[in-house]
């Protein structure tokens, strides 16, 4: 510390009062840094690890959270939902390939999701520009089409 002719701690830049200087052994970051929230893969990935205990055929099991979806795809599939085949088909092809990973499961699901949507407004697209032209036959001529 410096001090000056006095022999007083001289107070300045860098060189903060006494009081107010950090004690001994105390840490300059009490509280820490701050934690990082969680993203919504963690937080789907908890919730998909969760078990819960359904009955069947009047036991009880325990299953988690990822099984009793399985479970509940493969009922959707058995009683003929072609969403359910087609998704479960490609899931077990997904499966197969060592070299697919679990990044790449969700991109692809996210570009068919895309794709669905994309197919949906179009046909909302459609049939709002009927609806137009039912109401309204100059509708083509007002709108500049």
């Amino acid at each position: 510390m410096s001090k000056n002719a006095n022999g007083e701690y001289e107070v300045g830049r860098g060189k903060p009062p006494k009081q107010h200087q950090f004690k001994k052994g105390q840490s300059g970051n009490p509280r820490g840094r701050p934690k990082v929230s969680a993203s919504v893969y963690t937080h789907l990935e908890e919730e998909l690890k969760r078990k819960v205990t359904i009955h069947e055929n009047g036991r009880p099991i325990t299953l988690t959270m990822h099984q009793l979806m399985a479970k509940s795809m493969v009922s959707r599939a058995i009683k003929g939902d072609a969403k359910a085949i087609a998704l479960i088909d490609k899931m077990r092809e997904q499966a197969a390939n060592p070299l697919y990973t679990k990044e790449d499961w969700v991109i692809t699901m996210k570009f068919d999701h895309e794709e669905e949507l994309a197919q949906q407004n179009a046909e909302d697209a459609a049939k709002w520009r009927h609806y137009q032209l039912e109401q309204d036959p100059g509708y083509r001529k007002s709108s500049g089409k």
